[in-house]
């Protein structure tokens, strides 16, 4: 990317996971908030671009990438539900399996706690595998 004199360079696997960092970043409890001054910060503008970085770099360019838990949970983080903790647990539903078989349902808790646990959750996986795709073989091993 050229940006005046400034020449910006990244990999298609630095590009994933920076995008998956804004995307994270944009779910936080932090940016959730309904006064919290960071919902006015569009990174609409960066992720496009890292999404179209990511695009060009990836050798399985005529093939659809897999959906992630983060990609769920980023697309539907504007959507309500009457119990907001429903919206949680049916996104739950629309990813592998595997990929939140250790998340527990639970409506003791307020819809903060629940968010709280679920970003968290997501958060680690995040963190357990930075490229974000759900890898089978990983789960056999644990």
């Amino acid at each position: 990317m050229q940006v005046g004199d400034l020449s910006l360079e990244w990999s298609a696997t630095d590009a994933r996971r920076f995008l998956a960092r804004v995307k994270l970043l944009e779910v936080s409890p932090g940016w959730q908030g309904h006064d919290s001054p960071l919902r006015a910060v569009d990174f609409r503008p960066l992720r496009e671009l890292l999404e179209q970085s990511v695009a060009a770099g990836d050798p399985r360019n005529n093939r659809e990438r897999p959906t992630t838990l983060l990609d769920v949970v980023h697309a539907m983080r504007h959507r309500h539900s009457f119990d907001p903790r429903d919206k949680i647990y049916a996104m739950m539903g629309l990813t592998h399996p595997a990929e939140v078989a250790s998340f527990v349902t639970d409506y003791t808790g307020t819809w903060e706690e629940t968010y709280r646990r679920f970003f968290d959750f997501v958060s680690r996986r995040l963190m357990e595998n930075p490229d974000g795709a759900w890898n089978p073989a990983q789960e056999l091993e644990d």
